[in-house]
């Protein structure tokens, strides 16, 4: 249908993209469908004068490694959501590390049917409480008289304190205390 009404860059589409990865070959298949008339056809299905052609495709849009990495279950982030000073954030950090050849790929970077990648899963490590400082500013500028005290879950906590899903995390500035 499509070669025969000359619509060559819409064939493109609906090719499944092939990549290797870590030397598997895997071929991603387009959800897309063709409609002729409102209905689902085939890319063979023959056309006449008249008919309406759809094609919906969820590659026009560049398929990413991000989209790759999801369609192989391949867990590409470690998260965990706490509250800090009574507000919600999300702390994340990569599982994965993608390459293209010797290219550095992050998870929006468009992949390309004969890519070869290579995916190096990085070992999951907990979170600890000094982590949060690259979600968040934070002022530690000093407050005269005052001393810095770290909350977990209103219990005395330290920089190096694992943190979990769920956690209450504070900062507070409180009296010396004066001997």
């Amino acid at each position: 249908m499509l070669a025969g009404l000359e619509l060559y860059d819409l064939i493109h589409y609906i090719k499944p993209l092939v990549v290797k990865l870590n030397g598997k070959t895997v071929s991603i298949v387009d959800e897309s469908v063709i409609y002729k008339n409102g209905m689902k056809a085939k890319a063979s299905s023959a056309v006449k004068s008249g008919d309406t052609i759809v094609i919906n495709s969820s590659l026009q849009q560049p398929f990413t490694v991000q989209n790759l990495l999801t369609q192989e279950e391949i867990p590409f982030v470690q998260s965990i959501t706490v509250n800090f000073n009574g507000m919600p954030v999300l702390i994340s950090r990569p599982l994965v590390e993608v390459k293209r050849g010797v290219e550095q790929l992050n998870l929006q970077s468009p992949i390309h049917s004969g890519d070869t990648l290579t995916v190096t899963m990085k070992q999951k490590h907990p979170f600890i409480f000094q982590d949060i400082f690259r979600f968040i500013d934070y002022n530690f500028t000093a407050q005269e008289n005052k001393t810095i005290k770290i909350l977990q879950n209103e219990t005395n906590a330290t920089f190096s304190t694992p943190i979990h899903t769920g956690d209450h995390l504070e900062i507070k500035w409180v009296e010396k205390v004066k001997s």
